[in-house]
């Protein structure tokens, strides 16, 4: 395949990634968007491999980190953007349970910083003093990590979607290269 054919489907993808990332203004968006703006560099990493997946996510960081929301970018910088890389990686650990013991304990290092960052930088949570009850911090983290799961889960079943339904129709279009 042409070089400059990857390069494109590439700057696609990103692109979408970040015309995605622009609906965090709106609110109650701001943990959704940045996961499904991650679909788009697992095209990516689906239709060639890691380097032009990393390659994908890094040009997709710029406008991002211009035209976005404070929170919803570091959400996708700092995880989502490229988490569909990171856990090709972590799924060729043996052992389901390794596996996912890897992908929460990674999830729940970039959590901790998340929520610190935004506590103290942007003032996100804590602003009438009822969120920072360690009642609330712990089944906040526990709903996240839940919910983390079953993004994980998703994002496995929409690859095999997205192996099954628009692989083959790409395939098809390369043929023609």
């Amino acid at each position: 395949m042409k070089k400059s054919f990857k390069i494109v489907f590439c700057a696609l993808c990103a692109a979408f990634s970040a015309v995605i990332m622009l609906a965090g203004y709106f609110p109650y968006f701001t943990y959704s968007v940045p996961a499904v703006a991650g679909l788009c560099i697992m095209a990516a990493l689906i239709e060639f491999d890691h380097k032009w997946a990393w390659l994908t996510f890094l040009a997709s960081v710029l406008p991002v980190m211009l035209f976005c929301e404070n929170e919803v970018k570091l959400f996708y910088v700092a995880f989502f953007g490229y988490y569909p890389i990171i856990k090709a990686y972590y799924e060729k650990i043996p052992g389901k349970f390794l596996s996912y013991a890897v992908k929460i304990l990674h999830f729940n290092i970039f959590f901790a910083v998340a929520f610190f960052l935004t506590t103290v930088f942007i003032g996100v949570f804590g602003t009438d003093g009822t969120a920072q009850t360690p009642l609330f911090i712990a089944a906040f983290w526990v709903a996240c990590n839940v919910a983390f799961v079953l993004y994980d889960i998703c994002l496995s079943k929409l690859a095999a979607v997205y192996l099954i339904k628009l692989h083959p129709l790409f395939l098809r279009g390369k043929k023609g290269r």
